[in-house]
């Protein structure tokens, strides 16, 4: 059976948390005009724009300047005179005072405008300062709203009167960088009981003595700590707990009060094994990111003056298998075949296919979407399913979706998907890259390791990786082994990694953060910048990427433990946990709370670091 659209309240409006301003002592604050100087607009305006509200008057100062501009070239560029002279003459001043006083103190004029062809403060000042202002009313309903939409975007919200009075006045609504709004309506959705399972999952790390002491605090004092040193546990020993709603009651760890926990982390899981499932993921998908911090921020394209939303996000993860066909198997598809097929055909017995994809919505919602079980219990309804999923994400271009050294992973998404069109044939292909780690490179015949009658259709070209040698602003030209080019200007799929380069470039360092060898950053050429996208950062792993830009953050620790967990565990049960930890992942590891932390840890910190590398200030 197909899936239904998941039935979804109507979200908390966009990512926005009120700021509340008071001018003057209660019995003045709402009466008219506000302020009560008529300026509530500009202060809200400015602890936007400057951080401080005080500094409203720079503000006013700029659009009084730029009307008064207008009005002294006559007619430039801009094209603005007879329309500001037009809002001069027809402007109702036995209401507001003259549209020069309007402009001084905005209050009344924006908060109950005239006609349009009357005078539009609103639009003189997002024209004055470049910007788009929205306004919203206590019910989250846009009352009014200018400016162009490439330009940077300013929300504020009109309060209503108080006591039956006159008064109005504007506070400022800033994005939530919390991603508090995308967690209340998360809970709602859990809470309506939707045929979707969501689950929660907490880690959090009871605090080791040292974790109360002010040590640092005393060390930037230059005093001394008198009290007994207790030894700081390393990592491997440390302990994380974990609340998982996965297990049953009687199983779970009581959750504490995480406020006192130390490296806490709470996610909502959603899990996928059945077909029928992945069209209500989608549909969350799609209502999360509409809520999740940091997505659609304008960011400057062409210069200065010229800004674009940035395309909604997600971190992104394709952890596979080895799939080898049996004696048996290998013995029908060399069935006719001459003796360099045969041999082309063994030596592509094995590959490697999809098992998990992992997605994560920032650091909040995180969806499993176990493919390779889907594809070995296939129905009806499992190709049309699966295709929905790879249209709606891998394909979609008006979705980033972003990877950490995602050579390997295009190729097995590619395989993965050629399994369901099996009316398609596989062209041969090298195992690797010529020249690439490892033995030599040789030419094999690929086969399909999975079987079903649902599988006979022809591949549609809208779900083709493209093929090619062409490049992108982030790569240089070149296609991998298998004839793939660069996935990014065409599907969408980027490595986080090649955007960081792309970002020193820009802003005119010589050389970037990744690709260089340990030791040898200083000689590392200016031209292997731009890289070929088959080109993988040797000996600069995730976890030196995460250390490099989220040293300080507070879930460092506890993402770098997750990176930890197979050793960790293989060190625990005295077994080689690493090298069959990726047959472990499939249905079912809901319950462990080592391979979810495992699964979950690298899309969460993709997503942070994206977040981080669009909402920093430091050009370092």
């Amino acid at each position: 059976m197909a899936s239904n659209p998941i039935q979804l309240p109507p979200p908390i409006p966009p990512q926005l948390q009120l700021v509340e301003e008071t001018w003057g002592p209660p019995e003045q604050q709402g009466t008219f005009p506000p302020g009560p100087d008529g300026c509530s607009f500009y202060r809200s305006l400015a602890r936007q724009l400057d951080g401080n509200p005080d500094h409203y008057w720079t503000i006013r100062d700029a659009v009084l300047d730029h009307y008064i501009r207008e009005f002294i070239n006559q007619g430039g560029q801009g094209g603005l005179y007879s329309r500001y002279t037009a809002f001069d003459n027809n402007f109702p001043s036995h209401r507001y005072g003259p549209f020069f006083f309007a402009l001084s103190a905005p209050d009344p004029a924006i908060a109950r405008p005239p006609n349009e062809l009357e005078g539009d403060v609103l639009l003189v000042i997002c024209n004055a300062l470049n910007i788009r202002i929205i306004i919203w009313d206590d019910s989250y309903t846009v009352l009014h709203q200018r400016g162009a939409v490439a330009c940077p975007e300013y929300h504020m919200k009109q309060v209503p009167d108080v006591e039956g009075r006159e008064g109005l006045r504007f506070d400022s609504l800033f994005h939530d960088e919390s991603g508090a709004t995308l967690v209340d309506n998360l809970l709602r959705v859990k809470h309506d009981g939707q045929p979707l399972d969501i689950r929660e999952i907490t880690w959090w790390r009871d605090p080791h003595p040292e974790d109360w002491t002010d040590n640092h605090t005393l060390h930037a004092l230059g005093e001394k700590d008198t009290r007994t040193r207790i030894p700081y546990p390393p990592q491997q020993h440390r302990e994380y707990k974990c609340y998982n709603e996965h297990l049953p009651v009687v199983e779970r760890w009581q959750k504490p009060d995480l406020r006192k926990m130390i490296d806490s982390f709470t996610v909502f899981t959603v899990s996928v094994s059945e077909p029928r499932n992945i069209r209500a993921a989608l549909d969350l998908m799609d209502y999360a990111l509409q809520s999740a911090p940091a997505q659609e921020i304008p960011v400057s394209c062409q210069g200065a003056a010229d800004f674009r939303p940035l395309k909604r996000y997600v971190g992104i993860d394709a952890e596979f298998s080895p799939v080898r066909l049996t004696d048996g198997d290998v013995l029908i598809e060399s069935a006719g075949q001459d003796e360099t097929t045969i041999r082309q055909i063994i030596a592509g017995r094995e590959e490697g296919l999809c098992t998990v994809l992992t997605i994560a919505v920032d650091r909040h919602l995180v969806f499993s979407f176990y493919l390779l079980h889907m594809l070995q219990n296939a129905d009806e309804t499992t190709v049309r399913e699966l295709s929905l999923l790879f249209e709606r994400v891998i394909f979609n271009q008006q979705l980033l979706k972003l990877w950490f050294n995602y050579q390997s992973d295009i190729v097995v998404l590619d395989a993965t998907i050629a399994h369901m069109y099996q009316g398609t044939p596989r062209a041969n292909h090298m195992s690797k890259l010529q020249g690439g780690w490892g033995g030599p490179a040789e030419l094999i015949t690929p086969t399909f390791k999975v079987h079903s009658q649902y599988f006979n259709h022809q591949r549609p070209n809208h779900l083709q990786f493209p093929q090619g040698q062409l490049g992108c602003e982030l790569h240089q030209p070149g296609s991998n082994h298998t004839g793939l080019k660069c996935p990014c200007a065409e599907t969408g799929n980027i490595d986080i990694t090649t955007i960081l380069d792309f970002i020193c470039r820009q802003l005119g360092y010589t050389r970037g953060l990744v690709g260089a060898s340990d030791g040898d950053i200083a000689t590392f050429p200016i031209t292997n910048m731009a890289r070929s996208w088959t080109t993988v950062g040797y000996r600069y792993n995730y976890g030196k990427f995460t250390d490099s830009l989220m040293g300080t953050d507070r879930l460092h620790q506890l993402l770098s433990f997750f990176k930890e967990v197979p050793r960790l565990v293989g060190q625990r049960f005295n077994a080689d946990m690493q090298s069959n930890w990726y047959t472990l992942l499939k249905p079912g590891m809901e319950r462990e709370q080592d391979m979810m932390g495992y699964n979950i840890g690298d899309v969460v910190g993709i997503a942070l670091l994206m977040r981080l590398l669009t909402t920093t200030d430091d050009r370092l």
